[in-house]
């Protein structure tokens, strides 16, 4: 009678087991270096280009061949890039020294702290490798970080490099969770 009873919550584990296993977004197994094209999205061709061109540099670091047309590849890479605001934060601003001589003497201007409100811009860089052959996800992998609008570190270059960077360094271990960038 036990053997009964046990029998349908085998079989009911084992399901759970299978479809969690078969869940689309999931990376199918290892992934070996081939040929591959990079896919950004067509939302914002402009914000897409330098974390396209860091990938391709990453993915070539990895040992991928890249190739520039989508139809002949073992891989597609596809690169998905999201740029939010998550609040403000003061950012202090210096006024530069200046000193200026005239007629009537010496003009100094001291530097002076500012403090002026900037957004804190979040930016998500997350990479899937398809395989050609099944259309299946082989490998994924995301990286964020947030940065003060409008200062050097928010280039977008920079943050591009940063965030490739921080995926390929772990590559091919897939990223479950997003890879905190600072």
């Amino acid at each position: 009678m036990e053997m009964v009873m046990a029998l349908p919550l085998a079989l009911a584990t084992l399901l759970t087991i299978l479809a969690a296993g078969a869940a689309p977004d999931a990376p199918s197994g290892p992934v070996e270096p081939g040929t591959i094209v990079i896919e950004g999205s067509d939302a914002d061709a402009d914000t897409q280009s330098p974390f396209v061109d860091a990938v391709e540099a990453g993915l070539l670091d990895a040992q991928f061949l890249t190739l520039p047309n989508r139809g002949a590849s073992r891989y597609l890479a596809r690169v998905a890039v999201t740029r939010t605001s998550r609040g403000q934060v003061t950012a202090d601003q210096r006024d530069p020294a200046r000193a200026r001589a005239g007629n009537w003497g010496l003009s100094v201007t001291l530097p002076a702290d500012k403090g002026k409100l900037r957004d804190l811009i979040a930016t998500e860089l997350d990479v899937t490798i398809v395989s050609r052959k099944d259309g299946q996800p082989v490998w994924r992998g995301r990286a964020v970080t947030v940065q003060t609008e409008g200062s050097p570190e928010n280039a977008e270059d920079k943050v591009a490099v940063k965030l490739a960077g921080a995926l390929f360094r772990r590559f091919p271990q897939p990223a479950e969770e997003p890879i905190a960038v600072p």
